[in-house]
């Protein structure tokens, strides 16, 4: 008897960071995350799926909490482009 494994779509999305794991649902948001770079998608993950500081990330990242700042705004104006192009 041949072995058969059967494949299932995935409900969810996940995005890898360093030391962390993002669950998405929402195929549009994963197609934006995946465009963003480094340190943009590190920021929004970290502030908004784990909710840290942007004094904590800055620490973890070690970068001032200006790039951080400059980081979040950034990936923000890609998100909303994104989602503009898209809609």
């Amino acid at each position: 008897m041949q072995s058969h494994t059967d494949v299932y779509p995935s409900e969810h999305l996940v995005v890898c960071g360093d030391d962390y794991t993002c669950v998405i649902t929402s195929d549009k948001l994963y197609q934006t995350m995946m465009l963003l770079l480094g340190g943009e998608k590190e920021v929004v993950m970290l502030e908004f799926w784990y909710g840290w500081t942007e004094r904590q990330i800055a620490r973890h990242c070690k970068v001032t909490t200006r790039t951080v700042h400059n980081w979040r705004q950034k990936a923000f104006r890609s998100i909303r482009n994104y989602y503009e192009r898209k809609s």
